[in-house]
């Protein structure tokens, strides 16, 4: 780690190097996923020495991505959804994530706060993109400008509909809000403006802001009253925000060209150490 005027840089590029090395004639490509990522393809299954590799690969690949490469994150998390039972398909899902390592390996992560002091999180779900119909999550937390924490997982229950997936993720994440909130607030030792929640869904908007709707099952409706109660107390604000700027969508699916490449501009945390 380095520091500097103003900012911190997390140099990963050692480690980066250290997990290439166990690779041989790595082909680069741009991005670490292609579009059908999620897909599950009949391929034969790898032999007991492969699922261990593959297992041990995908665990630092988790470590770099929740570290430093966020980049990598939404490959990565679908990769740990198939570390019990790997097949030579998801083999090349991971080659595919190592060759854009080899492309991107010096890229560091550069911490440099750009706004006054407070929480904002997306909050996204893409609805049903895996094979067994349940949803992909993701958040994104900034605080004072500076992406501190993400996440990109499958969602553990089937919904019924995206209002549903998007109101899971969202009541996913208000405890871990809080406890960010509460932590920073204690180092401070001062109160901390009410954390922003962007969400694209007007209708996840109006259902906890409103209480308005109907939600299917008791779990869900337990959901989206945890939701409003903390709206109603001012322990979170929760705002529209349009789908072209909503920065985790690039989190719950696999992007490319442009569009990857606008996620990481959006994030503003890559910076070459050559």
């Amino acid at each position: 780690m380095e520091l500097q005027d103003h900012r911190i840089i997390v140099d990963m590029e050692y480690f980066t190097q250290q997990l290439l090395s166990l690779f041989t004639n790595i082909k680069q490509y741009p991005t670490p996923a292609v579009k059908e990522c999620f897909k599950l393809r009949e391929s034969p299954k790898l032999d007991v020495t492969g699922q261990k590799t593959f297992h041990t690969i995908v665990a630092k690949l988790l470590y770099l991505a929740k570290q430093a490469r966020p980049d990598i994150l939404t490959a990565t998390s679908f990769l740990c959804t198939r570390v019990k039972e790997p097949t030579k398909n998801d083999q090349q899902k991971l080659l595919r994530v190592i060759g854009y390592l080899e492309a991107t390996k010096h890229y560091r992560y550069t911490i440099s706060p750009s706004k006054p002091l407070g929480f904002l999180a997306y909050v996204h779900a893409a609805f049903a993109t895996h094979e067994d119909s349940k949803s992909h999550s993701e958040v994104a937390i900034f605080i004072a400008g500076v992406l501190v924490y993400t996440a990109s997982k499958k969602q553990a229950c089937v919904t019924k509909s995206p209002i549903e997936s998007e109101l899971v993720i969202l009541t996913d994440y208000i405890g871990l809000d809080e406890l960010f909130e509460e932590f920073i607030s204690f180092i401070l030792n001062d109160k901390l403006p009410t954390t922003i929640f962007l969400q694209d869904s007007t209708s996840v908007v109006t259902l906890v802001t409103q209480g308005s709707g109907v939600t299917r099952t008791r779990h869900l409706r337990n959901r989206m009253h945890l939701a409003k109660e903390a709206v109603d107390e001012d322990r979170l604000i929760i705002k529209h925000c349009k789908a072209n700027l909503m920065i985790a969508d690039g989190f719950t699916k696999p992007l490319k060209g442009s569009e990857f490449q606008q996620l990481c501009s959006s994030l503003d945390i890559y910076h070459s150490s050559q």
